[in-house]
């Protein structure tokens, strides 16, 4: 959805439920218009939102790769275990599963 499309989208809604809360809004601006000042605003906050969310996505994709990327190190400093010393599983396949997780992460990470 388009910025402008959210904007009309929270304008509309904004118009149908004022009522239910004892509000009643301005007659000049019951259509959304998004040259008016009030349509310019509408565009605005929606735009400051979407920033703000996309950080926030962006800070919470950064700690999983940070945390994935400490789990691939602490496996690959268990590799240097002898054979006896290891535990059942294959821990080559799960450090090629992180390293997979990492870098769709990290794409995730750069395409926000």
């Amino acid at each position: 959805m388009s910025i402008e499309k959210m904007a009309e989208f929270f304008h509309d809604t904004y118009e149908q439920l004022a009522p239910r809360f004892g509000y009643k809004t301005r007659i000049d601006t019951k259509e959304f218009n998004k040259e008016s000042p009030n349509g310019r605003l509408m565009i605005a906050v929606c735009n400051e939102m979407l920033h703000k969310q996309h950080i926030e996505e962006r800070d919470s994709i950064w700690c999983i790769v940070n945390v994935m990327e400490e789990l691939r190190a602490c496996l690959e400093e268990s590799m240097d275990l002898s054979d006896s010393e290891l535990p059942r599983w294959n821990y080559n396949n799960i450090i090629d599963q992180t390293n997979i997780l990492v870098g769709e992460l990290k794409s995730q990470y750069d395409n926000i």
